[in-house]
């Protein structure tokens, strides 16, 4: 039945890819402090415009969606081996392009932050959102955002992981259901122990999502401290 689901998971595939190289484009624009490329968009790539401008593509082009669609794909246990092991990769790529993105937006721009709004949780720049939305708004959108792609995100590199190395977690995280509770478990820094990591490489991922919930705890805390500044001027 690995053929039914396929032409989905190369669609997801390539999009995230996309997706990916878009982020990590901003990335470059953001540290050359570019301030054309902060104001609006005439800069980005026209297959990206594009993309946006589609009314299905366009909607499916955000990353949380893209994050949720490949980490449920993998779960899929027959997939061949190569299968696994790109898609846990660019999920875990992707999802560190879009922190590095939101951190370096927040610190070079500072108060005149725009970038971070064109980031792939946000609302701004989709056909369907007419509405103007306030600072609050958006960056609430944005923060749950990046927190549900990365705990979805790492549940799908976590079933990749135990695909690929079955004796990496004890007991093995072989079902969406069970890697998204462990992700869940560990992004909160809440370890019951029932579920361990115990391969060198399942410790390093388990690791590396620890460090990204303290990486949304410094973005909170930098909009925290930019909205006071706001209020005293």
């Amino acid at each position: 039945m690995t053929w039914v689901w396929t032409p989905a998971i190369l669609c997801v595939a390539v999009l995230l890819l996309l997706k990916a190289i878009e982020m990590a484009y901003h990335c470059y624009r953001i540290l050359r402090r570019d301030s054309e490329w902060n104001a609006d968009d005439r800069s980005e790539w026209p297959i990206f415009k594009r993309l946006r401008m589609s009314s299905i593509l366009g909607f499916l082009f955000r990353l949380p969606l893209l994050v949720l669609a490949g980490s449920l794909l993998l779960a899929v246990p027959t997939w061949p081996t190569w299968v696994f092991f790109s898609g846990g990769l660019l999920l875990f790529v992707s999802m560190w392009i879009q922190l590095a993105q939101a951190l370096l937006s927040r610190y070079i721009h500072g108060e005149g932050d725009v970038a971070f709004r064109k980031t792939s949780t946000s609302a701004s720049g989709f056909p369907g959102d007419r509405q103007p939305r306030s600072d609050a708004q958006v960056f609430v959108k944005f923060i749950s955002g990046l927190i549900a792609l990365i705990i979805a995100g790492y549940s799908g590199v976590f079933v990749a992981l135990s695909h690929l190395r079955c004796k990496a977690f004890c007991p093995p995280l072989t079902n969406y259901v069970d890697s998204f509770y462990f992700s869940l478990g560990t992004f909160a820094t809440v370890g019951y122990g029932d579920i361990k990591p115990v391969s060198h490489a399942a410790r390093g991922l388990v690791s590396s999502e620890i460090v990204s919930a303290m990486a949304c705890m410094v973005i909170l805390v930098l909009e925290y401290s930019m909205s006071v500044q706001r209020q005293d001027h």
